[in-house]
């Protein structure tokens, strides 16, 4: 609401580089941390970086098939 739609993309982008570094990150902690792969935090880690795949905007466009408002206005 604060930023116009034209920024959505600089948006995208940031979402797609921070799921980048915390996937890196899980995978380096699975390699690096004794206990990790498969416990508690891991599955924690993994479930809250899916979740970011939600706020990228031209990924969900491709799953649901629509552009949110746009699909309401063609009628």
């Amino acid at each position: 609401m604060a930023t116009p739609k034209e920024a959505d993309d600089y948006f995208y982008s940031f979402t797609v580089f921070s799921l980048s570094l915390f996937a890196i990150e899980i995978i380096l902690a699975s390699i690096v941390k004794e206990n990790y792969f498969l416990g508690f935090y891991f599955w924690l880690d993994i479930i809250s970086t899916i979740s970011l795949i939600t706020d990228i905007g031209w990924l969900m466009e491709d799953l649901i098939g629509s552009k949110g408002n746009e699909a309401k206005n063609a009628y």
